[in-house]
């Protein structure tokens, strides 16, 4: 198969051989849904497996989803057609296709993700003939707009990260502004996280594939370090991804830059409390995605026992319950007891 772009006519007619069993099968599934996650090497599979394994396992049993965990490279790194974990998001539905018959569709997480045990089935959400995707962007349930938001944020990181830390950073473009940087001739106004997408395996491992092969080739394996900026364009020019709730993917930094800067005074060192603000979030939210590579973000998840208490689960369940009862007013004589 050849594509075209706007770089020129690219040959994709590369094949490369998968290494074998290179998945770990936590739980299966009769609904034939799985979430799936790349945790190659040691470090990020115990990291994914001590700090994020057991919210993942209570949301499957749940939500009679599967669990599988890819924890070896999908191509040996001696291949020419080799490229970081980040990249081989791209293969982990071919790979399954060819290893495992009873996967359908998929929800591929980083691994840097706390899913709320309570939070609706992800897939009750998806369209079959789309890349189901978070808005990054347009639409966020926040009262700043995303810009101020950003931009509050490089504040926050200059004056207690690091004072070398530039107030013009890329973190406050926009999308439009990334796709004009990178010279993409098409330019969109929304842009995604690549931390959460939900696909079916056969639709969409081709296309997929494809475009990791295209990434291969020497005019633009230099280009792109990072799958995201590169897989928005090619998912958004093709009109793959139907957008789903913020709450799927709710982003750490935003969060805190929204509702809890006073974290940056002690520059996340103290466990308890961010404990505490985590679970607020995760509450509020589905999913929680600690995205960033400074200390405001990058090991702020590794943190145990993340609503691991059974009667705040209840409360929790309970509140939800209570949320969508209709409720009438009524004006009461009576004395209100404390608990």
């Amino acid at each position: 198969m050849i594509i075209k772009s706007h770089w020129g006519t690219i040959g994709i007619r590369m094949t490369f051989k998968f290494e074998k069993n290179c998945h770990k099968l936590f739980l299966k599934s009769k609904s034939k849904n799985y979430l799936v996650s790349i945790a190659i090497g040691q470090k990020h599979y115990f990291d994914w497996k001590r700090f994020s394994s057991k919210l993942w396992l209570k949301y499957c049993r749940n939500n009679n989803l599967g669990l599988i965990i890819i924890y070896k490279d999908l191509i040996s790194k001696e291949s020419l057609n080799w490229k970081s974990p980040t990249w081989q998001r791209l293969l982990v539905s071919q790979y399954l296709s060819l290893n495992l018959k009873d996967v359908n569709n998929i929800c591929l997480l980083d691994t840097d993700i706390f899913i709320n045990p309570l939070a609706p089935n992800i897939f009750s959400k998806h369209k079959r003939n789309k890349i189901s995707a978070v808005k990054a962007y347009k639409d966020i349930p926040f009262l700043k707009s995303n810009f101020n938001l950003r931009k509050k944020l490089v504040f926050l990181r200059k004056n207690f990260l690091s004072k070398n830390y530039p107030l013009n950073s890329s973190l406050t473009a926009s999308p439009k502004e990334i796709f004009k940087y990178y010279k993409f001739k098409k330019i969109f106004n929304n842009y995604f996280v690549a931390g959460v997408l939900v696909f079916n395996i056969e639709k969409f491992h081709k296309i997929l594939s494809n475009i990791y092969k295209k990434y291969c080739s020497k005019t633009l394996n230099k280009k792109f370090t990072g799958v995201e900026v590169p897989l928005n364009n090619e998912l958004m020019s093709l009109n793959l991804v139907n957008w789903i709730d913020y709450k799927f993917q709710a982003i750490w930094l935003l969060e805190i830059a929204d509702k809890y800067n006073f974290l940056y005074y002690n520059k996340f060192k103290d466990k308890k409390i961010l404990k505490i603000v985590i679970e607020q979030i995760l509450i509020e939210n589905y999913f929680l995605h600690f995205a960033g590579t400074l200390s405001d973000a990058n090991n702020v998840w590794k943190i145990n026992k993340i609503l691991d208490d059974n009667k705040k689960l209840e409360l929790i369940k309970k509140y939800q319950n209570f949320e969508k009862k209709k409720i009438k007013t009524k004006f009461h004589k009576i004395k209100i007891k404390n608990i």
